[in-house]
């Protein structure tokens, strides 16, 4: 007799920490794919974001560095048509010289990091339509 509730004992702890596995498996299943979702959706944003930001160059200068597009006030530069006047010092203050084609893009980089499509309003018009196409919401 006690042989056997030793047995069953063993049997029914066995049978627990499988189901317990199943269960912590079944945990981890369900976190990972909630994790895929979200980086799934940030690749998706992502990819928005360079789509707006194609626009925005073809909109501004049909992706060429032009030097010299005159503004009201300072010059604009580059791809993204960055405008000396508001942006210049604060350009050089991180170092980067806006009249360098790969300067004045990785400038064009954080300013659409940091303050979205608003320096780019001006030409709104234009890229919002490409987007609109495509079902992009900025």
């Amino acid at each position: 007799m006690f042989k056997t509730k030793g047995y069953v004992i063993a049997f029914l702890m066995i049978l627990m920490a499988v189901a317990g596995v199943h269960m912590v498996h079944s945990k981890a299943i369900a976190v990972l794919d909630h994790e895929k979702m979200l980086v799934q959706r940030e690749i998706e944003m992502e990819v928005d974001k360079q789509k707006i930001l194609r626009a925005i160059i073809d909109c501004e200068s049909r992706n060429r560095h032009v030097v010299g597009t005159l503004a009201k006030a300072g010059i604009d530069i580059g791809k993204c048509q960055i405008n000396t006047y508001w942006h210049e010092a604060r350009a050089e203050a991180m170092g980067l010289n806006l009249y360098d084609p790969l300067d004045n893009m990785e400038y064009c980089l954080h300013l659409f990091e940091t303050e979205g499509v608003g320096p780019w309003k001006s030409s709104q018009a234009c890229w919002q339509n490409e987007l609109e196409k495509e079902n992009i919401k900025f």
